[in-house]
């Protein structure tokens, strides 16, 4: 009985899961039958084509957005700047050298266009381009005003596949210390062995972050790193003892019970390290 209901509930998950994703296209797919049916009534409107091909994008049918790109373009009565769009539906089809093509030349006219540089840097990185795309993605960055955590940490990745780490660091330290940017400056930190950089960084971070446990499992981890095996063991042991001190329902929740044994396994290993110097 008790299996025939776990299976029922494993169905009814992956059914949900299914129809998540089925609604999400079935949205798209009405967005796009209101939008031909306006068409239908206003065939020489240019906006009503680039909505569709905005659409057609987000669908993932980069053919039929680029059709309808052409037709904005035709009907359309001054510049709407479509070539950042072609830009990317070439992309989303795997045709490299024509995005360049066609981003080039919107940059060219727009040049103080963010997100057709960052656009740009994506390409470029697939082509294997990557000093040219570290560039473009600088770009892109100095052209936002408040640039997303996530394009810094792009940019940062890219900075590091061209080989410039410290340019990677300066952008990382100039942007807000969000989790997700300090934990990709404790990366290049640790790459090139700079442990005491990393060690500041987490415990600056740790300082301001209400759940500190996990951050506390990373500056053991640091430590044991660098070399300060004494350290390390003191910090996974506090840690340890830390965790056993928690509300019942908090310490029982996977992430504490996953960082539990985490604690156990890296004190295993260090105590091991003492018997074989």
């Amino acid at each position: 009985m008790g299996n025939s209901r776990s299976l029922v509930l494993i169905l009814i998950s992956v059914m949900r899961f299914a129809t998540a994703d089925s609604c999400a296209h079935d949205s798209t797919d009405v967005a796009i039958a209101r939008i031909t049916s306006e068409i239908s009534k206003e065939p020489e409107e240019a906006r009503l084509y680039l909505d569709r091909a905005s659409l057609h994008l987000e669908h993932g049918d980069w053919k039929a957005s680029l059709a309808d790109l052409d037709r904005a373009d035709h009907f359309a009565k001054s510049d709407l700047g479509l070539d950042r769009m072609r830009g990317r539906a070439f992309a989303l089809g795997g045709k490299w050298k024509d995005a360049v093509r066609v981003l080039d030349a919107h940059l060219k006219s727009h040049p103080s266009d963010a997100t057709a540089w960052a656009e740009m840097a994506h390409v470029r990185e697939a082509l294997g381009q990557l000093t040219i795309a570290a560039e473009d993605g600088q770009r892109a960055i100095q052209l936002m005003p408040h640039p997303e955590p996530d394009a810094i940490v792009e940019c940062a990745d890219l900075l590091r596949k061209a080989d410039r780490d410290d340019e990677a660091i300066t952008l990382l330290d100039r942007a807000p210390h969000l989790p997700v940017i300090v934990d990709r400056a404790i990366t290049i930190d640790l790459a090139h062995a700079h442990h005491d950089s990393a060690l500041r960084r987490i415990d600056a971070l740790i300082a301001v972050t209400k759940v500190q446990e996990p951050l506390l499992a990373k500056r053991a981890s640091i430590l044991a790193q660098a070399g300060r095996r004494d350290d390390a063991i003191s910090a996974w042991s506090n840690l340890s003892e830390r965790l056993g001190k928690l509300p019942p329902e908090t310490r029982q929740s996977q992430a504490m019970l996953t960082l539990a044994s985490q604690c156990d396994q890296a004190l295993d290993a260090l105590q091991q390290t003492s018997h074989h110097p």
